[in-house]
C-alpha cells in the first residue's frame, strides 16, 4: 500500500530530502547567559506548586516506559470520553 502511494521521481533527482546547512556565523546570539547567584523570582513562585519528585521519577524511566505510560493515559482518556457520551 505504501509503495502505491509513492510518486515516481524522475531519474537524476533524489527522493530523499537533503539536510539544509545552517549558518553558524551568528552563533554567539544563541548563547545562554551565565547563571546568577540569585534565584529567579518567577521560577521560585512556580516551584512551590510543582511536585519535582514526580518529574525526577519520570525522568528515571526509560523512553519505552514513558511511552507505555503515555499510551495507558491515552486509553484512559478515551475511556472517559466514551463514558461521558453514554451519560449525556
Amino acid at each position: 500500500m505504501f509503495g502505491e502511494m509513492m510518486m515516481r521521481v524522475p531519474s537524476g533527482i533524489s527522493a530523499v530530502p537533503r539536510a539544509r546547512l545552517i549558518d553558524v556565523s551568528d552563533v554567539h546570539r544563541f548563547q545562554v547567559e551565565p547563571a546568577t547567584s540569585e534565584p529567579d523570582p518567577v521560577i521560585e513562585a512556580y516551584k512551590k506548586d510543582v511536585d519535582r519528585t514526580l518529574l525526577r521519577a519520570n525522568l528515571a524511566r526509560t523512553i519505552q516506559e514513558r511511552l507505555q505510560n503515555l499510551a495507558r493515559l491515552q486509553r484512559f482518556g478515551e475511556e472517559l470520553r466514551r463514558a461521558g457520551r453514554t451519560l449525556c
